[in-house]
């Protein structure tokens, strides 16, 4: 997983896989069938492992403030793990959509259309039907972005600093 996660699908071979396995490549292939799938497999493991699609934060909270608080300090937690690769597997994941690699795309579209229609869902709780939709792809853009810094270096406390500049602005109306 964090060879995938490190370097993308595409930039990982499988040697690469096989030495983070201790496994020879034939062994993968008899094990997973091909690299595709292995990917596949390797997703739904990080989703599972990451509770990627826990929406708690946002609906147990007092507040919609608290809740979206809440939800992007986890994030922000996950994305800079210490020990693990930075960023988020599913948000920044990158697969070059040729041949059959575009059903790994489409996966990868897949899983963060699922992020949303979670945050959706979660949101219900607090905002009438008209803003669900567009909050809902506003915090799912917004939490892209920050995986996308923390894969590029960002911390903890820039990205926190990140996501309070939003908040004010969004809060000012500006």
């Amino acid at each position: 997983m964090k060879r995938f996660w490190l370097l993308g699908y595409d930039a990982t071979s499988m040697r690469d896989l096989g030495e983070a396995m201790s496994l020879s490549q034939p062994s993968i292939y008899a094990a997973f069938g091909n690299k595709a799938q292995l990917y596949l497999e390797t997703i739904d493991a990080f989703e599972r492992g990451v509770s990627f699609l826990d929406m708690s934060a946002l609906t147990n909270a007092p507040s919609l403030s608290e809740g979206v608080d809440r939800l992007l300090e986890n994030l922000i937690r996950r994305l800079t793990k210490t020990g693990s690769p930075k960023g988020c597997m599913i948000l920044s994941g990158t697969v070059a959509a040729l041949g059959e690699q575009s059903t790994l795309t489409s996966r990868l579209i897949e899983r963060r259309g699922d992020y949303e229609t979670a945050l959706f869902a979660a949101l219900q709780t607090w905002l009438p039907g008209h803003k669900t939709k567009v909050t809902a792809a506003m915090l799912t853009i917004f939490a892209r972005g920050l995986s996308d810094r923390a894969r590029d270096g960002c911390r903890a406390p820039e990205l926190r600093r990140s996501v309070s500049e939003f908040c004010s602005l969004v809060g000012s109306g500006a």
